[in-house]
Protein backbone atom coordinates (compact mmCIF):
# COMPACT_ATOMS: atom_id res chain seq x y z
CA UNK A 1 0.00 0.00 0.00
CA UNK A 2 2.79 2.34 0.91
CA UNK A 3 4.59 1.51 -2.35
CA UNK A 4 1.57 2.55 -4.38
CA UNK A 5 1.35 5.91 -2.61
CA UNK A 6 5.09 6.50 -3.09
CA UNK A 7 4.85 5.79 -6.82
CA UNK A 8 1.90 8.17 -7.16
CA UNK A 9 3.78 10.87 -5.31
CA UNK A 10 6.83 10.40 -7.54
CA UNK A 11 4.68 10.63 -10.68
CA UNK A 12 3.11 13.86 -9.42
CA UNK A 13 6.53 15.39 -8.76
CA UNK A 14 7.79 14.40 -12.22
CA UNK A 15 4.77 15.99 -13.93
CA UNK A 16 5.22 19.13 -11.89
CA UNK A 17 8.90 19.33 -12.87
CA UNK A 18 8.10 18.82 -16.56
CA UNK A 19 5.49 21.52 -16.47
CA UNK A 20 7.87 23.91 -14.75
CA UNK A 21 10.58 23.17 -17.32
CA UNK A 22 8.20 23.84 -20.22
CA UNK A 23 7.11 27.15 -18.73
CA UNK A 24 10.74 28.16 -18.24
CA UNK A 25 11.57 27.41 -21.89
CA UNK A 26 8.57 29.42 -23.11
CA UNK A 27 9.70 32.35 -20.99
CA UNK A 28 13.18 32.23 -22.48
CA UNK A 29 11.82 32.12 -26.05
CA UNK A 30 9.56 35.09 -25.39
CA UNK A 31 12.54 37.04 -24.11
CA UNK A 32 14.88 36.45 -27.07
CA UNK A 33 12.27 36.19 -29.91
CA UNK A 34 9.80 39.15 -29.66
CA UNK A 35 6.40 38.90 -31.29
CA UNK A 36 5.31 40.74 -34.46
CA UNK A 37 3.25 43.13 -32.33
CA UNK A 38 6.29 44.06 -30.30
CA UNK A 39 8.26 44.70 -33.49
CA UNK A 40 5.68 47.11 -35.00
CA UNK A 41 4.83 48.82 -31.73
CA UNK A 42 6.22 52.34 -31.39
CA UNK A 43 8.55 52.95 -28.46
CA UNK A 44 6.87 54.60 -25.49
CA UNK A 45 8.50 57.69 -24.14
CA UNK A 46 9.86 57.54 -20.64
CA UNK A 47 8.79 59.80 -17.86
CA UNK A 48 11.58 62.27 -18.57
CA UNK A 49 10.50 62.71 -22.26
CA UNK A 50 13.29 60.70 -23.82
CA UNK A 51 12.86 57.55 -25.87
CA UNK A 52 14.12 54.32 -24.45
CA UNK A 53 17.22 52.83 -25.91
CA UNK A 54 16.80 49.92 -28.34
CA UNK A 55 17.82 46.72 -26.77
CA UNK A 56 17.43 44.69 -29.97
CA UNK A 57 19.04 45.02 -33.45
CA UNK A 58 17.05 46.61 -36.35
CA UNK A 59 14.87 44.19 -38.29
CA UNK A 60 15.90 43.09 -41.80
CA UNK A 61 13.10 45.21 -43.43
CA UNK A 62 14.65 48.39 -42.11
CA UNK A 63 18.00 47.50 -43.68
CA UNK A 64 16.35 46.87 -47.05
CA UNK A 65 14.46 50.23 -46.86
CA UNK A 66 17.68 52.15 -46.26
CA UNK A 67 19.40 50.46 -49.20
CA UNK A 68 16.41 51.25 -51.45
CA UNK A 69 16.52 54.93 -50.51
CA UNK A 70 20.21 55.08 -51.29
CA UNK A 71 19.56 53.52 -54.72
CA UNK A 72 16.78 56.04 -55.46
CA UNK A 73 19.02 58.94 -54.44
CA UNK A 74 21.72 57.64 -56.78
CA UNK A 75 19.25 57.38 -59.69
CA UNK A 76 17.94 60.93 -59.09
CA UNK A 77 21.50 62.26 -58.99
CA UNK A 78 22.26 60.54 -62.31
CA UNK A 79 19.13 62.01 -63.92
CA UNK A 80 20.03 65.51 -62.71
CA UNK A 81 23.53 65.15 -64.15
CA UNK A 82 22.09 63.97 -67.50
CA UNK A 83 19.68 66.93 -67.57
CA UNK A 84 22.51 69.37 -66.90
CA UNK A 85 24.59 67.82 -69.68
CA UNK A 86 21.59 68.09 -72.06
CA UNK A 87 21.09 71.76 -71.18
CA UNK A 88 24.76 72.45 -71.73
CA UNK A 89 24.65 70.79 -75.16
CA UNK A 90 21.58 72.86 -76.10
CA UNK A 91 23.27 76.05 -74.94
CA UNK A 92 26.36 75.29 -77.02
CA UNK A 93 24.18 74.42 -80.04
CA UNK A 94 22.33 77.74 -79.76
CA UNK A 95 25.62 79.62 -79.49
CA UNK A 96 26.92 77.91 -82.65
CA UNK A 97 23.63 78.64 -84.48
CA UNK A 98 23.67 82.34 -83.55
CA UNK A 99 27.30 82.59 -84.55
CA UNK A 100 26.49 80.96 -87.89
CA UNK A 101 23.65 83.45 -88.49
CA UNK A 102 25.91 86.40 -87.67
CA UNK A 103 28.62 85.09 -89.96
CA UNK A 104 26.08 84.53 -92.73
CA UNK A 105 24.70 88.06 -92.37
CA UNK A 106 28.20 89.50 -92.49
CA UNK A 107 29.01 87.38 -95.54
CA UNK A 108 25.86 88.56 -97.33
CA UNK A 109 26.64 92.16 -96.41
CA UNK A 110 30.13 91.83 -97.84
CA UNK A 111 28.72 90.15 -100.94
CA UNK A 112 26.25 92.99 -101.53
CA UNK A 113 29.04 95.52 -101.10
CA UNK A 114 31.21 93.69 -103.63
CA UNK A 115 28.32 93.46 -106.11
CA UNK A 116 27.64 97.19 -105.82
CA UNK A 117 31.29 97.94 -106.43
CA UNK A 118 31.24 95.60 -109.43
CA UNK A 119 28.13 97.31 -110.83
CA UNK A 120 29.75 100.72 -110.45
CA UNK A 121 32.87 99.42 -112.15
CA UNK A 122 30.88 97.97 -115.06
CA UNK A 123 28.84 101.17 -115.43
CA UNK A 124 32.07 103.16 -115.50
CA UNK A 125 33.45 100.87 -118.21
CA UNK A 126 30.20 101.16 -120.12
CA UNK A 127 30.25 104.96 -119.93
CA UNK A 128 33.81 105.09 -121.19
CA UNK A 129 32.94 102.68 -124.02
CA UNK A 130 29.83 104.72 -124.87
CA UNK A 131 31.92 107.88 -124.85
CA UNK A 132 34.31 106.38 -127.40
CA UNK A 133 31.37 105.39 -129.63
CA UNK A 134 29.69 108.79 -129.27
CA UNK A 135 32.95 110.63 -130.02
CA UNK A 136 32.69 109.22 -133.54
CA UNK A 137 28.86 109.28 -133.61
CA UNK A 138 26.78 108.87 -136.74
CA UNK A 139 22.97 109.18 -137.01
CA UNK A 140 22.56 105.43 -137.47
CA UNK A 141 24.90 104.58 -134.61
CA UNK A 142 23.13 106.98 -132.24
CA UNK A 143 19.67 105.59 -133.08
CA UNK A 144 20.87 102.00 -132.68
CA UNK A 145 22.46 102.78 -129.30
CA UNK A 146 19.33 104.65 -128.21
CA UNK A 147 17.11 101.59 -128.64
CA UNK A 148 19.71 99.33 -127.06
CA UNK A 149 19.91 101.46 -123.92
CA UNK A 150 16.17 102.09 -123.59
CA UNK A 151 14.90 98.68 -124.68
CA UNK A 152 13.54 98.09 -121.16
CA UNK A 153 13.03 101.77 -120.35
CA UNK A 154 15.16 102.51 -117.25
CA UNK A 155 14.72 99.04 -115.72
CA UNK A 156 17.64 97.37 -117.49
CA UNK A 157 19.39 96.83 -114.13
CA UNK A 158 16.30 95.38 -112.41
CA UNK A 159 15.80 91.60 -112.89
CA UNK A 160 12.76 90.79 -115.04
CA UNK A 161 11.26 88.63 -112.25
CA UNK A 162 11.30 91.62 -109.88
CA UNK A 163 10.09 94.40 -112.15
CA UNK A 164 6.46 94.26 -111.06
CA UNK A 165 7.56 94.54 -107.43
CA UNK A 166 10.24 97.17 -107.95
CA UNK A 167 10.03 100.28 -105.81
CA UNK A 168 8.08 103.22 -107.21
CA UNK A 169 10.75 105.70 -106.19
CA UNK A 170 11.94 107.73 -109.14
CA UNK A 171 15.55 107.56 -107.97
CA UNK A 172 15.53 103.78 -108.51
CA UNK A 173 15.14 104.09 -112.28
CA UNK A 174 18.22 106.16 -112.93
CA UNK A 175 21.48 105.32 -114.63
CA UNK A 176 24.54 107.34 -115.54
CA UNK A 177 24.69 105.50 -118.85
CA UNK A 178 21.19 106.65 -119.88
CA UNK A 179 21.70 110.23 -118.72
CA UNK A 180 25.16 110.63 -120.23
CA UNK A 181 24.04 109.18 -123.55
CA UNK A 182 21.09 111.58 -123.90
CA UNK A 183 23.13 114.63 -122.94
CA UNK A 184 25.85 113.72 -125.45
CA UNK A 185 23.60 112.80 -128.40
CA UNK A 186 20.58 115.10 -127.99
CA UNK A 187 20.45 118.85 -128.50
CA UNK A 188 19.87 120.83 -125.27
CA UNK A 189 16.46 121.89 -126.58
CA UNK A 190 15.59 118.61 -128.30
CA UNK A 191 11.93 118.48 -129.35
CA UNK A 192 10.01 115.51 -127.93
CA UNK A 193 6.62 115.69 -129.61
CA UNK A 194 5.25 118.93 -128.14
CA UNK A 195 7.79 119.34 -125.31
CA UNK A 196 11.49 120.12 -125.12
CA UNK A 197 14.61 119.19 -123.16
CA UNK A 198 16.65 116.15 -122.18
CA UNK A 199 15.24 116.20 -118.65
CA UNK A 200 11.73 115.98 -120.12
CA UNK A 201 12.73 112.84 -122.02
CA UNK A 202 14.28 111.32 -118.88
CA UNK A 203 11.15 112.10 -116.88
CA UNK A 204 8.98 110.30 -119.43
CA UNK A 205 11.24 107.27 -119.28
CA UNK A 206 11.00 107.30 -115.49
CA UNK A 207 7.22 107.40 -115.71
CA UNK A 208 7.21 104.43 -118.08
CA UNK A 209 9.59 102.48 -115.84
CA UNK A 210 7.42 103.04 -112.77
CA UNK A 211 4.02 102.48 -114.37
CA UNK A 212 5.03 99.73 -116.84
CA UNK A 213 7.60 97.47 -115.13
CA UNK A 214 7.52 94.92 -117.98
CA UNK A 215 7.91 97.44 -120.79
CA UNK A 216 10.03 96.39 -123.76
CA UNK A 217 10.55 98.07 -127.14
CA UNK A 218 12.27 96.37 -130.08
CA UNK A 219 13.26 97.75 -133.44
CA UNK A 220 11.62 95.99 -136.35
CA UNK A 221 13.13 98.08 -139.12
CA UNK A 222 15.31 101.20 -139.61
CA UNK A 223 14.96 103.37 -142.73
CA UNK A 224 16.55 106.59 -143.87
CA UNK A 225 14.43 109.57 -144.93
CA UNK A 226 14.77 113.07 -146.31
CA UNK A 227 16.41 115.86 -144.35
CA UNK A 228 18.62 113.56 -142.28
CA UNK A 229 15.66 111.73 -140.73
CA UNK A 230 15.70 108.09 -139.63
CA UNK A 231 12.44 106.14 -139.38
CA UNK A 232 12.30 103.33 -136.81
CA UNK A 233 9.45 100.83 -136.90
CA UNK A 234 9.02 99.35 -133.41
CA UNK A 235 7.12 96.68 -131.50
CA UNK A 236 6.22 97.60 -127.91
CA UNK A 237 5.43 94.84 -125.41
CA UNK A 238 3.66 95.43 -122.07
CA UNK A 239 2.03 93.30 -119.36
CA UNK A 240 -1.02 94.57 -117.47
CA UNK A 241 0.26 93.72 -113.98
CA UNK A 242 -1.28 95.24 -110.85
CA UNK A 243 1.35 97.97 -110.72
CA UNK A 244 0.55 99.12 -114.25
CA UNK A 245 -3.21 99.04 -113.64
CA UNK A 246 -2.80 101.14 -110.50
CA UNK A 247 -0.67 103.77 -112.23
CA UNK A 248 -2.40 103.80 -115.61
CA UNK A 249 -6.05 103.29 -114.64
CA UNK A 250 -6.26 104.27 -110.95
CA UNK A 251 -10.05 104.83 -110.90
CA UNK A 252 -11.29 101.57 -112.41
CA UNK A 253 -12.14 100.22 -108.97
CA UNK A 254 -14.80 102.88 -108.41
CA UNK A 255 -17.38 101.19 -110.64
CA UNK A 256 -18.58 97.66 -111.30
CA UNK A 257 -17.76 97.97 -114.99
CA UNK A 258 -14.26 99.22 -114.21
CA UNK A 259 -13.59 96.35 -111.80
CA UNK A 260 -14.77 93.87 -114.42
CA UNK A 261 -12.41 95.34 -117.04
CA UNK A 262 -9.50 95.41 -114.57
CA UNK A 263 -10.01 91.74 -113.73
CA UNK A 264 -10.11 90.90 -117.44
CA UNK A 265 -6.95 92.89 -118.25
CA UNK A 266 -4.86 91.68 -115.30
CA UNK A 267 -1.68 89.77 -116.30
CA UNK A 268 -2.47 90.07 -120.03
CA UNK A 269 0.38 90.76 -122.46
CA UNK A 270 -0.13 93.22 -125.33
CA UNK A 271 2.04 93.97 -128.37
CA UNK A 272 1.67 97.46 -129.78
CA UNK A 273 2.90 98.63 -133.17
CA UNK A 274 4.78 101.91 -133.03
CA UNK A 275 7.19 104.17 -134.87
CA UNK A 276 9.77 106.82 -133.94
CA UNK A 277 11.24 109.48 -136.23
CA UNK A 278 14.67 110.91 -135.35
CA UNK A 279 15.90 114.14 -136.94
CA UNK A 280 19.67 114.60 -137.13
CA UNK A 281 21.42 117.96 -137.38
CA UNK A 282 24.73 117.67 -139.26
CA UNK A 283 25.92 121.04 -138.02
CA UNK A 284 25.35 120.27 -134.32
CA UNK A 285 26.03 116.54 -134.86
CA UNK A 286 23.20 115.51 -132.59
CA UNK A 287 19.49 114.63 -132.54
CA UNK A 288 17.23 117.68 -132.55
CA UNK A 289 13.80 116.01 -132.72
CA UNK A 290 12.16 112.74 -131.59
CA UNK A 291 8.55 112.09 -132.67
CA UNK A 292 6.63 108.97 -131.56
CA UNK A 293 3.44 107.24 -132.63
CA UNK A 294 1.76 104.04 -131.46
CA UNK A 295 -1.42 102.11 -132.22
CA UNK A 296 -2.84 101.20 -128.82
CA UNK A 297 -6.49 100.88 -129.75
CA UNK A 298 -6.17 97.93 -132.15
CA UNK A 299 -4.85 95.31 -129.66
CA UNK A 300 -7.18 96.61 -126.92
CA UNK A 301 -10.28 96.38 -129.10
CA UNK A 302 -9.20 92.94 -130.31
CA UNK A 303 -8.85 91.71 -126.71
CA UNK A 304 -11.85 93.41 -125.07
CA UNK A 305 -14.08 92.92 -128.11
CA UNK A 306 -15.89 96.22 -127.57
CA UNK A 307 -15.05 99.76 -128.66
CA UNK A 308 -17.28 101.09 -125.86
CA UNK A 309 -15.15 99.29 -123.25
CA UNK A 310 -11.96 100.76 -124.74
CA UNK A 311 -13.46 104.27 -124.69
CA UNK A 312 -14.56 103.73 -121.08
CA UNK A 313 -11.11 102.40 -120.17
CA UNK A 314 -9.22 105.44 -121.52
CA UNK A 315 -11.73 108.01 -120.38
CA UNK A 316 -10.20 110.87 -118.37
CA UNK A 317 -12.20 109.74 -115.32
CA UNK A 318 -10.46 106.36 -115.30
CA UNK A 319 -6.99 106.93 -116.81
CA UNK A 320 -4.41 109.17 -115.22
CA UNK A 321 -2.56 110.20 -118.40
CA UNK A 322 -3.27 110.11 -122.14
CA UNK A 323 -2.93 106.62 -123.58
CA UNK A 324 -0.13 107.29 -126.01
CA UNK A 325 2.12 108.87 -123.36
CA UNK A 326 1.79 105.85 -121.10
CA UNK A 327 2.24 103.18 -123.73
CA UNK A 328 4.86 104.96 -125.82
CA UNK A 329 7.96 106.16 -123.91
CA UNK A 330 8.56 109.51 -125.57
CA UNK A 331 4.97 110.19 -126.58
Amino acid sequence: MLDKRKRAFDEHDAGFDADLTARHEQSVQATYQPSEQSLTRKPQPSFNGSSPEHKHPLPRGSVRSTSSRRSQDSEISSEVDALERHRERRRLTQIRYRTKLRNRAETLKEGVKELREEVQKLESQKRSKSSRVIADATPWGVVTEYFRLFRYALTAYVPASERCTASGSQTVFESHAHRDFLYKTMAPGVLIDDERGVETMLERWRMVSISQPNFEVQVVRLEGGPGGCIFATTKISIVMCDQMLQHTFPNLGESERGRRLAAKLRDQRFEIDGSTVFTWDDTMECIVSVQNKSDVLTPMIRFLGSLEDVVFLFDEKNSRLPCRRLLCPSA
